[in-house]
């Protein structure tokens, strides 16, 4: 009986061991109104870097670009490039003329021709193809001899490619003009010079708006300038403007290809 009683009283006693202390309500940090939340002693835990191990990631403050904006076009320039740009298209259209009309001459009776008019649709096509392409060639080259006097430069091709645009445009708008004609002698004839000036006016000033379109100060990006040809690559510049914290300033984006 003895032997019994103590096995339950150490039973009651590992018991009383094992069972965990309860905790008061002082004690516990939920309970307490004016507990902090722990926070690490070495401040907010930093955010995960984005490079990769090894790699610093550096900020570099460039200065705003210096711009030089193209000079402005004169009234005596463009009267120069006009008149210097319709001389030379006038040799030219002479020149281009001969050669082209021999040459469809040469095409057209190379293997023997006869008839009354013999090698003339050789003469007429190849004498207006050959006036057209050289004559455009020679107001273009007028216009940028020209155009690039002093610290200006500008595009020859776009002076070309104008002139051959201007000459399509030109002739396009004479033949509107012929097309109204009437029967009158005398309205007639000044329609006439009126659709003369047209082809000849567009031909020239084709090739003038597109120099003026492409020129700039020389050595100076072509501000301004949406379309840009240098030592035979084309740039296209789009003007963007830039706000930082403590400044403004206009730039230009630009892709050179």
């Amino acid at each position: 009986m003895k032997h019994a009683v103590a096995i339950a009283v150490l039973a009651v006693a590992s018991r009383a061991r094992a069972a965990p202390a309860p905790s008061s309500p002082a004690a516990s940090p939920a309970s307490t109104p004016d507990a902090a939340p722990a926070t690490d002693a070495d401040g907010p835990t930093p955010a995960p870097a984005l490079a990769p191990p090894g790699l610093t990631a550096q900020v570099v403050e460039l200065p705003p670009p210096t711009l030089r904006i193209k000079p402005a076009v004169s009234s005596e320039r463009l009267a120069g490039e006009l008149g210097v740009g319709l001389v030379a298209g006038g040799a030219g259209v002479f020149l281009g003329a001969i050669g082209g009309a021999a040459l469809g001459y040469g095409i057209e009776c190379g293997g023997g021709c006869s008839g009354e008019f013999a090698g003339l649709g050789g003469i007429i096509i190849g004498g207006g193809l050959g006036a057209y392409v050289l004559g455009s060639v020679a107001i273009g080259l007028g216009v940028h001899a020209i155009g690039t006097i002093g610290d200006v430069e500008g595009s020859r091709g776009a002076a070309i490619g104008g002139a051959f645009l201007g000459a399509a445009v030109g002739g396009l708008g004479a033949a509107v003009i012929e097309a109204t004609k009437g029967h009158d002698g005398a309205s007639s004839q000044g329609l006439d010079v009126l659709a003369t000036v047209v082809f000849v006016g567009g031909w020239v000033g084709g090739s003038v708006i597109g120099f003026n379109l492409t020129r700039s100060a020389r050595g100076a990006p072509a501000i301004g300038a949406a379309v840009a040809f240098d030592r035979g690559h084309a740039s296209l510049g789009i003007p963007l403007a830039v706000h930082t914290h403590d400044a403004s300033y206009l730039t230009v984006a630009a892709g050179r290809f």
